[in-house]
């Protein structure tokens, strides 16, 4: 990518942050670009780490910084996955679905088909956990309370004034998992599955339990794009909410204060979201993000967390009673069950990425049409530590939703 000037940064922001400011008189005087994330965060976006210093119309300094995220027609990945739709699709949610839903993200200030400009959570004291290490009780609760809100808030609108939020809901077309087929996506999602094959198959203690999830997990072969666009293709019920569609952990920031409490947490990367059952979030947090010790200890906690807040924040945005008595424990673990292969199908794509390092993280500017289509960005080398979690999540799954 060509850098920018700083003039040019300076006649792009200014105007910009004098509607976002409320500051007519605001003047930009420095302006330069840094690299906004590390290698291995970002998969279909650039993004640019913009800081801008001048002063406010009454003469008071000013500076702030802005993160932009790019389209990237340049890398290989643009040729498969439709990045244009992905744009218009989180732009969307900036613009008309987070100002209905809540302070959820980043506040936006410019918008278009190429390129999203918004607030750098960092400067307000958000930010990732390490990836690698997964989220402990603490942030796993707090994630779980804030999904719960979120999808009752949508849920609320959607309830009080169908008609309108279909209307709302509309422009979050399926671009990940279409049922016409995206070749390339489908196959990296085959590839976690035969990834996953590899990891189990290298675990030494073959157990008889271990062995039969083997065989499970091979029956899914060439069938988990279908099985999910299937189940992302479902007809709209009453049920089914405003979602993120990417809940894992490096799309979701915490700020702490300075002992060390949790404060407060943002998502970001709307690109996927959907208008889909509130399942799909909670399986794909879950299985991408918590610590395996925690989903061992305390997964029938997790769900009561998330169905508990979910139904009190129902009524406190006014849902009726009617719809609440619907909205059982029963009927929320029977949406875990229906979207359950969902969960594990993700869980095992997502593992290279969360536990990727410098060593074998991929650099989507290097890779290769081919590598893409040949599945040879992914992670062959069997490690250890993959391994554990691919078995854990399986044995998981089997034991919850196959019994």
């Amino acid at each position: 990518m060509e850098q920018r000037s700083m003039s040019d940064i300076i006649k792009k922001m200014q105007p910009l942050l004098r509607k976002f400011e409320g500051d007519d008189e605001l003047v930009i005087h420095e302006a330069k670009d840094e690299a906004g994330s590390n290698l291995g965060d970002n998969y279909t976006s650039v993004m640019i780490r913009t800081v801008v210093v001048g002063k406010y119309g009454n003469g008071s300094p000013y500076k702030r910084n802005f993160m932009t995220k790019i389209l990237p027609y340049f890398r290989p990945v643009a040729q498969f996955i439709n990045t244009e739709a992905l744009y218009l699709i989180e732009g969307y949610m900036y613009e008309k679905i987070l100002p209905l839903v809540g302070d959820y993200g980043p506040r936006c200030i410019y918008v278009d088909k190429d390129e999203i400009i918004m607030e750098d959570l960092r400067e307000k004291g958000y930010a990732n956990c390490k990836r690698q290490d997964y989220l402990d009780l603490e942030h796993t609760l707090f994630t779980i309370q804030t999904l719960a809100s979120w999808h009752a808030k949508s849920l609320s609108i959607k309830l009080k004034d169908p008609e309108n939020f279909e209307k709302l809901a509309s422009p979050l077309k399926e671009t990940i998992f279409p049922l016409d087929s995206n070749v390339a996506v489908g196959k990296t999602v085959e590839g976690g599955l035969n990834s996953a094959i590899d990891h189990l198959e290298s675990i030494k203690l073959q157990t008889a339990e271990l062995k039969k999830a083997i065989e499970y997990v091979k029956s899914l072969r060439n069938k988990c794009y279908d099985i999910i666009a299937k189940l992302l293709s479902l007809p709209k019920d009453r049920y089914f909410a405003i979602c993120h569609g990417d809940t894992w952990i490096n799309n979701i920031l915490y700020k702490h204060d300075n002992d060390g409490k949790l404060l407060d947490m943002k998502f970001v990367d709307f690109q996927i979201s959907r208008h889909t059952s509130i399942a799909i979030d909670f399986h794909y947090f879950v299985y991408s993000s918590v610590r395996s010790c925690i989903i061992e200890d305390s997964y029938d906690n997790l769900i009561e967390l998330y169905h508990r807040t979910f139904v009190e924040k129902l009524k406190e945005y006014g849902v009726s009673e009617g719809d609440l008595k619907n909205l059982t424990m029963e009927w929320f673990k029977s949406e875990l069950q229906k979207f359950s292969l969902y969960g594990l199908v993700t869980g095992f794509w997502l593992i290279h990425a969360v536990l990727a390092n410098e060593s074998n993280v991929v650099d989507m500017d290097k890779i290769t049409v081919n590598d893409i289509e040949n599945m040879d960005f992914f992670n062959k080398i069997v490690d250890e530590t993959k391994a554990e979690r691919f078995k854990f999540i399986t044995l998981h799954y089997l034991r919850n939703y196959m019994q």
